[in-house]
């Protein structure tokens, strides 16, 4: 059974104590559904239940609101604090796209898997919403990184998020479909320094795409990877 670690994220600040405190540990999503849906049919289907295997909800941190003004092209929210915005929330403008912004909560997911395990971020099932969640997916057994919430806006109404509301799926692809054990883990110096890298290289080398990353990394992620895992056995 490969054992994952979901740890709260803030790059700028190693200590992590706030989000340690403040972040919801990953909910499974059949359970969550289950509360939300008791006597619905979709409950019932098999290939539901089976989409919903390994499959975690991922819920908001905080209480915040969101405005984009089209005018100023700025982004505004109810969060006063400039320390705050500026370590959590940013946003990016382009002349095809909605403005996509990306903001809390941040996690970092890490595997002793030694085989492929893909993780699958995607929009929640069967709710509506204002925004439009950008998915994406990676090999957490061959790449690490954080995840966090990124979406389009896409007109100049304001959106409203309150503490616990429930955000997007994680989902964990294993072989075979095998079972996860999944728990709280804390920041350390090489997990910080093992992220830390990873994003540095897309930034060094753009553009390249994850098969290229996961060769050009496997030895060095290898070897920290087994290091950090060493020190929590």
């Amino acid at each position: 059974m490969p054992r994952i670690q979901w740890i709260p994220v803030n790059l700028n600040d190693q200590s992590q104590e706030p989000m340690n405190i403040t972040y919801f540990a990953p909910e499974p999503a059949f359970a969550y559904y289950l509360k939300q849906r008791k006597d619905s049919l979709l409950m019932k289907c098999p290939a539901f239940s089976e989409q919903l295997k390994n499959t975690y909800v991922i819920k908001s941190p905080y209480d915040i609101s969101f405005k984009f003004d089209k005018e100023s092209k700025k982004l505004k929210t109810n969060k006063n604090s400039q320390e705050f915005y500026n370590e959590n929330i940013s946003f990016r403008l382009s002349e095809t796209d909605p403005i996509i912004v990306h903001f809390f909560p941040r996690y970092l997911f890490l595997t002793d898997s030694k085989t492929p395990l893909q993780i699958i971020q995607s929009p929640l099932l069967l709710q509506p919403s204002k925004v439009g969640m950008v998915a994406g997916t990676f090999d957490i057994s061959k790449w690490v990184r954080p995840i966090e919430y990124a979406f389009e806006i896409y007109d100049e109404n304001p959106i409203h998020i309150k503490r616990g509301d429930p955000l997007f799926l994680v989902k964990f692809v294993t072989s075979e479909n095998t079972p996860i054990h999944l728990e709280k883990g804390l920041m350390n110096p090489d997990i910080l320094a093992l992220t830390k890298n990873c994003i540095k290289v897309k930034k060094l080398i753009p553009q390249m795409n994850l098969k290229a990353l996961y060769s050009m990394s496997e030895e060095y992620v290898n070897l920290m990877q087994d290091k950090i895992w060493e020190d929590k056995s």
